[in-house]
């Protein structure tokens, strides 16, 4: 047994021994470069969906998942690294066409493949991206796809400034983002359209409706918007835009069913420059531009036009019938005409 001094005495080594260790401070040394290295932040937003939770059911390549997991966020960096546009050469030495899983009665290009609108029967319409890039995994693969539950999609662009499709409704301008083999849709305009087109350069999208004319910036906030409508013999069927050139596809109806197709060139304050007549068209066609003050337009034949800025016309013949485009570059273009399948012109 311990007598009573040994006991205290072991109490007062416990208790310095424990002061001494309270006093202790932690010292770390780190043998750092003699270079300071760096390090980046990006950040990656991701648009509110407006898809309900039983459209993500509705196809096989649907998740629950709203957002991208942050490890899509690592990736992108290398992705867009490693991207490759085609050049003109894109559509050279290969089948004249390109099948599609559904019927396309609208599409746009995002510079290498097409994301498409097809309308299965009166009630229903999905979206759908076909590839056209041979070397992707993802070629004369079915075609990822998701029902579309807004209002019908009238107009659809790709607008590079925020690397998303543009689709407009009568009802709305909503945006798409294609991540294989999700479709990520938001909405940024709700409010009646009648005869809705849209159009957009690098910085600024053009919405143009029956009677008025509105341009947005690149986050939709109005810039400007004023009247502005046609002669009501005639129809904008689809119009285009550069820096310097506002291109529109006119449609008069002549008789028993037939149609004229004239382009009108103005300025960005909508001052006519040009007028230029095409001929006999349908009641649906397209134009589009490279971006360089051409205008590609389809409008129902077994041909299309190449317009100028400078008021030329060149006609490029195809091997079926055409009213929907897309311009991949000032080279290379793909037609269809409600059908499932794209034709691939190199001009």
């Amino acid at each position: 047994m311990y007598k009573a001094e040994h006991l205290r005495k072991l109490l007062n080594d416990v208790e310095e021994l424990k002061q001494r260790v309270e006093s202790l401070t932690l010292v770390i040394e780190y043998d750092l470069p003699s270079a300071m290295p760096k390090c980046t932040f990006k950040f990656k937003c991701c648009s509110k969906s407006t898809i309900d939770d039983d459209q993500q059911d509705q196809q096989k390549y649907d998740t629950k998942e709203r957002c991208p997991p942050s490890t899509e966020n690592e990736d992108t960096d290398t992705d867009d690294s490693d991207m490759s546009f085609p050049d003109e050469n894109y559509f050279s030495n290969r089948d004249k066409h390109e099948a599609t899983s559904f019927v396309v009665n609208c599409m746009a290009t995002d510079g290498i493949n097409i994301m498409y609108s097809s309308i299965a029967d009166p009630h229903q319409e999905l979206i759908a991206y076909c590839y056209l890039q041979t070397s992707d995994v993802g070629y004369r693969k079915a075609d990822p796809s998701r029902l579309w539950k807004q209002s019908r999609i009238i107009d659809m662009i790709w607008w590079d400034a925020i690397d998303k499709f543009v689709c407009a409704t009568d009802k709305g301008i909503y945006l798409v983002e294609f991540t294989n083999p999700l479709f990520r849709i938001s909405h940024v305009k709700q409010t009646p359209l009648p005869q809705v087109r849209i159009a957009a350069t690098a910085h600024h999208i053009r919405i143009h409706t029956l009677t008025q004319m509105m341009i947005y910036d690149t986050s939709f906030q109005l810039i400007r918007s004023f009247n502005f409508s046609f002669s009501r013999s005639l129809r904008m069927a689809s119009f285009c835009l550069t820096d310097s050139v506002v291109a529109c596809a006119l449609i008069r109806h002549i008789e028993n069913a037939k149609y004229v197709l004239q382009v009108e060139l103005y300025n960005h304050n909508m001052v006519r420059e040009k007028r230029i007549r095409i001929g006999i068209s349908e009641a649906s066609c397209t134009i589009r531009t490279d971006g360089s003050d051409r205008f590609y337009v389809a409008f129902g034949q077994q041909r299309f036009c190449i317009v100028s800025s400078s008021g030329s016309v060149q006609t490029v013949n195809l091997g079926k019938q055409a009213n929907n485009l897309a311009v991949v570059n000032s080279h290379n273009v793909v037609l269809t005409k409600v059908r499932s399948d794209v034709e691939l012109v190199r001009c």
